[in-house]
């Protein structure tokens, strides 16, 4: 089981341990298939690794999709010294150029907020997957190069969604109605993970046992 896997075609997994001051073994299957045994210190706030799959070196006009849907069914560790979450990483030409969607927050999340309850999904896609109603709270501020998506329910409270889907075409149009971007960005970058914070000081797992992505 390599760490990285590259098919040819751009798509990747990979351990990505940028900040890392622990230790994290990823066991890859397949890009739809891996999981991560991590070591990051107790109480630790700062992202440290983002193991990932992902797809790069491309450019796409999104916009004119009529359907981009994705999913995933995944596994962390449910100790509650954990700090991480599972999330998407979406990258565009603009200046504000990294959408992230976080969908099972463990111990993270936070303002300040752009919009709050945010509803999408509730439907069936084209290719036949159930894209289940949900309500997010939008994390921006003018000045910021990031915008950050976080799952919550109707009271407002981080929600932990371990198996899912989300409209993304929907989500990023969104951000042009809601006035984040001015225009459509070009799409540059897509990748789902996990950022990973802390472990609590001893070794945990997180585990995609599934993941998926559809474009038209």
């Amino acid at each position: 089981m390599p760490g990285v896997t590259d098919s040819g075609y751009g798509d990747y997994t990979d351990n990505n341990c940028w900040g890392q001051t622990g230790y994290q073994q990823l066991n890859v299957y397949s890009n739809t298939n891996w999981y991560i045994v991590a070591n990051q210190a107790a109480g630790n706030t700062a992202v440290e690794t983002f193991p990932n799959t992902g797809l790069e070196g491309f450019r796409y006009a999104w916009n004119n999709w009529s359907s981009w849907t994705s999913g995933w069914d995944e596994y962390i560790d449910p100790d509650p010294s954990l700090i991480a979450s599972g999330c998407y990483d979406i990258w565009f030409d603009t200046t504000v150029t990294e959408v992230m969607i976080h969908f099972d927050l463990r111990n993270r999340g936070g303002g300040p907020f752009w919009a709050t309850e945010v509803p999408f999904g509730g439907y069936t896609d084209r290719w036949g997957n159930q894209i289940p109603a949900t309500l997010w709270n939008v994390a921006f501020q003018s000045g910021w190069t990031s915008v950050f998506f976080n799952l919550v329910d109707a009271d407002g409270n981080y929600q932990k969604m371990t198996t899912g889907a989300v409209d993304l075409l929907a989500m990023m149009k969104w951000l042009v109605t809601a006035r984040v971007w001015t225009s459509y960005p070009t799409l540059s970058g897509w990748s789902l993970g996990y950022e990973v914070c802390s472990t609590g000081g001893v070794n945990r797992t997180l585990r995609y046992n599934n993941l998926w992505v559809k474009a038209q």
